[in-house]
Formats: C-alpha cells, structure tokens, sequence
C-alpha cells in the first residue's frame, strides 16, 4: 500500500487505463485545443456573487454568463495528459478558454505572441485560420474522457512554439511574489524607458538579456536591494552607464518605502557566476522580451 498521501475520491476516480484509452491520449499534448466544455465558478452561497455581481442560482455555482468560448486550451504538462507515467495517476487535465481576438491591433498581438501579457497569450496554429488568445485568468479540471472522444487541435504552428508556451506558464506559476516597489516602480518604469527609446536608441537596452533584483530580507518587506542588468556581451561605457543612473532615479524613492538600495550592477553573461544568479530573481520586463 502507498504511503504517499491522496485523496481518498480521487484515488477512486483514477481508472485501469485500457489499451484504446492509452492510444487515444497519446496524441495528446500541452497547448492543444479541444471544444470548449462548459464553465462555471464557485463561490459564497450568497446571491449575488459578492465579487463578480453574477446570480448563484445553483447555491454557490455561477454558470458562464456569457455565450460559451469555441475552445478551450490544455495547460497540463504533457508527461500528465497522457495515460503512462505520472498521466496514469491523473483522470483530468486542467483547461483554459481560447478567445478570438481578430481586432487586435498588430502591436498588441504581437505582445500577446511574444508572452509578454503574463495572463493571456497568442496562438500560431495554422488551422484556426484567424487570431486567438488563451486567458490564463481561468483554469478548470477537465475528465480524460473528453479528450478521448475527440481528435487535438494544434494550438501552436511548431513544436518550439509549444515549448515557449510551456515555459510561459512555468514562469507565470513560478514567479516570485515581490514587494509592490520593485513592480509598480521599478519594473514599470524601466519598461516604459525602454519603449520610449525605441528603435532609434536601442544600444543601451538590446544587449540586455535580463534586469534580475538582489533582494535583502523578505521579498515582500525587502531590507534593502540591488538592480543586476544582465547583459548578452559588454556594454559600452555610455551604455553601462545608463543603467546606473536608471537605477540611481530609484533610491530616493526606494528610501520613503524604507528600502535601501545599492548601487546597480552590470554582468555580461559570460561573467556572471551561478551563485548570483541563484540567489536572485528576474524582475520580468515586457519590452527586454524578444
């Protein structure tokens, strides 16, 4: 008997998978589409639901109050949707809606492709013939079954895109929870320099792979900090030193929060040791995402 621990109703939903249902999964995998199933949200069994405004007729589970998405996408690792390994243990795969977005103007898309809107995020797939997002903001369990009574939709033109994907959602769920400064201030306001200098003044910013914190104390009641610009190759004097006063328009401000800061710091990659790394964390900047 196992001594792992388990959810006594789950353990009893996980089936003897046949040799059909193993073949089927298969083809299966993270960031493919499926018809979108139905949606619907619990909350207080108050009416109406305090947040959201939406009646709970069904005693605190809100239906979709809008018209049902066409797909919904599979965020589950692929290792987990199929029926061997760490998959034969899992009777769901979680899903998130797919949304069509063909307004959106290219500059927004474009974004949305790249990953730099951390929630949502474009597809490339060549048979959905028009342009559709995921929204991250909604995840749900889905049964197997579904998945093997229906063919997969690609969601992304090439593996290597599917990949990106993967790693998008391991770095939205991996993210570190950090101090309302460093994202309101400091993330936003390097990113929103970069944007503003745009093509014609790209030297300072283009070699510049990462802006990674150093963070003194709790990350959500940092003692002190230290911005380290992580950079592809060297930087040239006027472009080292750009970072530096980038970072010099923060300390005052830093200090009416009761953060110290150091001076800021720049690495070409190749100089930068394993240790400083580890021990600090990617403060995610927008515009740096190529």
């Amino acid at each position: 008997m196992s001594t792992r621990p388990d959810l006594a109703l789950l353990a009893g939903l996980v089936p003897k998978w046949t040799p059909d249902q193993i073949a089927a999964l298969d083809e299966w995998r993270q960031g493919d589409l499926l018809p979108c199933p139905a949606l619907a949200w619990s909350t207080t069994g108050g009416t109406p639901d305090p947040v959201t405004g939406q009646p709970t007729p069904n005693g605190g589970v809100v239906p979709w109050p809008d018209q049902r998405p066409k797909y919904a996408l599979i965020t589950t690792q692929t290792c987990e949707v199929c029926a061997k390994g760490p998959g034969a243990r899992a009777p769901f795969v979680q899903v998130s809606p797919v949304v069509q977005v063909t307004d959106l103007p290219k500059d927004q898309w474009n974004e949305l492709l790249s990953g730099q809107v951390l929630d949502r995020y474009g597809l490339t797939s060549k048979t959905l013939r028009s342009k559709w997002a995921v929204d991250l903001r909604v995840s749900f369990p889905v049964s197997k079954a579904v998945l093997v009574d229906t063919k997969p939709v690609r969601g992304f033109a090439t593996s290597a895109e599917a990949v990106e994907f993967g790693a998008h959602l391991a770095l939205r769920a991996g993210r570190p929870a950090l101090h309302d400064f460093f994202l309101d201030v400091v993330r936003d306001e390097i990113d929103a320099a970069v944007k503003a200098a745009g093509k014609k003044d790209t030297g300072w910013w283009s070699k510049v792979e990462e802006v990674r914190l150093a963070i003194e104390g709790d990350e959500l009641a940092p003692k002190a900090f230290t911005l380290v610009v992580v950079s592809s190759s060297i930087l040239s004097p006027n472009e080292h030193d750009r970072w530096i006063q980038i970072g010099e328009t923060f300390r005052k401000r830093a200090k009416g929060e009761g953060i110290r800061m150091r001076t800021a710091v720049v690495y070409p990659i190749d100089d930068m040791n394993a240790r400083v790394y580890r021990d600090t964390v990617e403060l995610s900047i927008a515009s740096l995402k190529r």
